[in-house]
């Protein structure tokens, strides 16, 4: 399995105290950057915080239902105030969240809307979350975020164990995943965090094809992250392909290493890589990536159907897709000119793609639009 992420996030939550000033204001909104649903890790924001998280244990199991995969997310995390008795509001801004992996900055989303089944208790207190409007910064804005909050009290001394439970729809289509768990926000809370353990499953058939290098356990069905007295500078992430997607791959995969492959099978393998690499919610690095390790052989495969049946437009078509992939940067704007992603595609619409047309329309569109700017004519591509 390909390791190579840094930062994974789920649902985790936010802690700020009712009636006192914050020093560190959560980031700020980014309609312009490429954004997915995720959500943020516990916390505090206070000059005088003196609580600590002792552990945090996540259950993180990605499922699909209805065509979208959801995480459905079990936390417990076990808090004790060192300080004075203290009341905070504990809950889920809604903003984006910006993370920087190498040179591709990215926006992690969150709406109070997209959860489902949330539950929150400490022992027997069952909490009742509710929307407030929260003004974090009064300097820049005096208007501030909605959050998705409720009343919590912190005892001097006295160990408080939060739960917290919710579904959160990620994304739809058959695209890969990005999945995070933030856990740099915990850096806020008083001293280091004692000791954090993060589980992500997959049981429907799709698979993890990527985990940063911090997981100490990572295969297609499941990744674990273990850390102990630590002060979070990094998150954690993994990639996560749809079953369909997943299991069309793997198929293909078995007809070709068998020696049993029809055009069909070619043509659904390199589908798979293209859905794979070119859908769902994945900024640039991620998508570079799966296409380093993919693309060589979806190219293969459809070169391969386009041999075994020249007569058949979903090969040429999907040849096409993947040679117009190639010369595109990892955000989707085209650096070079494919000829033969222009000629397959022509060739898919000769032989009665009812979608090749309108594909090759805005490949040439773009190429025009790109010549009249100061990026000049595209070159072709090598």
């Amino acid at each position: 399995m390909l390791s190579w992420v840094r930062k994974l996030t789920c649902l985790g939550l936010t802690v700020l105290m009712g009636y006192q000033a914050m020093v560190a204001t959560l980031p700020s909104r980014a309609d312009s950057a490429p954004m997915w649903e995720s959500p943020v890790g516990l916390k505090p924001g206070l000059v005088d915080n003196r609580v600590r998280m002792v552990a945090e244990t996540v259950d993180l199991r990605v499922i699909e239902r209805d065509g979208a995969v959801y995480a459905v997310v079990s936390a417990v995390f076990d808090l004790l105030n060192n300080g004075p008795d203290t009341k905070m509001k504990v809950g889920f801004p809604e903003y984006n969240y910006p993370v920087n992996v190498g040179e591709y900055p990215k926006q992690v989303g969150f709406s109070p809307s997209q959860l489902g089944n949330f539950r929150a208790w400490a022992g027997v207190t069952q909490y009742q979350p509710r929307r407030e409007r929260v003004v974090l910064d009064p300097s820049a804005s005096s208007w501030g975020d909605e959050w998705f909050v409720w009343d919590m009290a912190f005892p001097r001394g006295v160990p408080v164990r939060l739960n917290v439970g919710y579904d959160q729809k990620l994304s739809e289509g058959n695209g890969a995943v990005n999945l995070f768990y933030v856990l740099t926000s915990g850096a806020l809370w008083d001293g280091t965090i004692g000791e954090a353990t993060v589980i992500a499953t997959a049981r429907d058939g799709g698979a993890f094809v990527a985990a940063d290098p911090a997981a100490g356990e990572s295969s297609t069905s499941r990744v674990v992250w273990q850390m102990r007295d630590f002060e979070p500078t990094e998150d954690v992430r993994a990639v996560y392909v749809p079953a369909t997607t997943w299991q069309t791959l793997r198929a293909a995969e078995d007809a070709i290493t068998a020696g049993r492959a029809s055009a069909i099978d070619y043509i659904s393998g390199a589908r798979a890589v293209h859905w794979m690499t070119e859908d769902g919610t994945r900024a640039g690095e991620e998508r570079e990536m799966l296409r380093q390790q993919h693309y060589p052989r979806g190219l293969e495969w459809a070169r391969q159907a386009v041999e075994l049946e020249g007569e058949n437009w979903e090969a040429w078509e999907v040849l096409a897709d993947l040679e117009d992939a190639t010369a595109k940067y990892p955000k989707g704007m085209h650096k070079c000119w494919s000829q033969p992603a222009a000629d397959a595609y022509q060739q898919a619409a000769d032989l009665g793609s009812p979608t090749a047309p309108a594909k090759l329309a805005d490949l040439l569109s773009e190429r025009e639009w790109i010549a009249s700017t100061m990026l000049g004519p595209l070159e072709p591509c090598p």
